[in-house]
């Protein structure tokens, strides 16, 4: 098992990340634009609001363009636990303009109480891409934050 973010994740972050993959090269045939982000690590903001998810500085940039771009209104979760962490897998897209983001997440249902919270208050999950090498963040609002969580 590996460290990430404070949560030890096993061969359930690798087969999440095939998965999106996968995921990925199903929407591309169908025509879409998509941006697969590949985390280096996943925490939550001292807030609760949702996810804090670090990717590489490219796929930043076209998560970043692409959310100026389009209104990614559409959701799919696909969730799944092992271990005692949970990991998930969002797609947002924006069906009209065929575009969508790959976003593999996950967490230690212990950690993420404020998660909740927020979740249940706002009716959406927040989650924070960022690059390392930046401070500056694009925000990605998740609807229907039930599909994230176990109970």
């Amino acid at each position: 098992m590996d460290e990430h973010g404070g949560v030890r994740v096993g061969d359930g972050w690798e087969q999440v990340i095939d998965d999106m993959e996968a995921t990925a090269d199903e929407y591309r045939e169908e025509g879409y634009d998509v941006v697969a982000l590949h985390p280096g690590d996943v925490t939550t903001p001292d807030d609760g609001s949702g996810f804090d998810v670090v990717v590489p500085g490219e796929e930043f940039e076209r998560v970043q363009a692409l959310v100026a771009s389009s209104s990614l209104d559409e959701t799919e979760v696909f969730r799944a636990e092992e271990e005692g962490v949970v990991y998930v897998l969002v797609v947002v897209r924006d069906g009209d303009a065929g575009v969508a983001v790959c976003c593999p997440l996950y967490y230690a249902p212990d950690r993420i109480d404020g998660v909740r919270e927020s979740a249940a208050e706002t009716g959406q999950v927040l989650t924070y891409v960022r690059s390392l090498s930046s401070d500056e963040a694009v925000a990605i609002a998740f609807d229907r934050p039930e599909l994230f969580f176990a109970d």
